[in-house]
């Protein structure tokens, strides 16, 4: 067993090494807002995307490509469809829970 004085007496520098691989691309050089990661099923790798460039980044920051029309009124679409369903569900149901009681 070792005693707490003989614990203290002792002295051990740890160094850790970390290395980053990739960091994801957040935010857009060009416009400095906000991108979200949307994977592409037909690529099978994630992109992230600025709303407001609307271009492709892959995770080393590189610009991909840029958004296309169809992609953009499939999205258009979605958000639609998804507008008319939500319309049948009341107002206070949509909000948010402000707490337990």
């Amino acid at each position: 067993m070792i005693s707490t004085q003989s614990l203290s007496s002792i002295k051990k520098l740890i160094l850790i090494g970390v290395k980053i691989e990739n960091i994801m691309p957040l935010f857009c050089k060009q416009c400095n807002d906000r991108r979200l990661p949307i994977f592409q099923y037909s690529e099978k790798i994630t992109l992230w995307r600025c709303g407001k460039c609307e271009n492709f980044v892959d995770p080393n920051d590189v610009i991909i490509r840029e958004l296309t029309k169809s992609e953009k009124n499939g999205i258009n679409d979605k958000l639609e469809k998804f507008r008319k369903d939500t319309i049948s569900i009341p107002p206070e149901k949509m909000s948010r829970r402000k707490g337990v009681i």
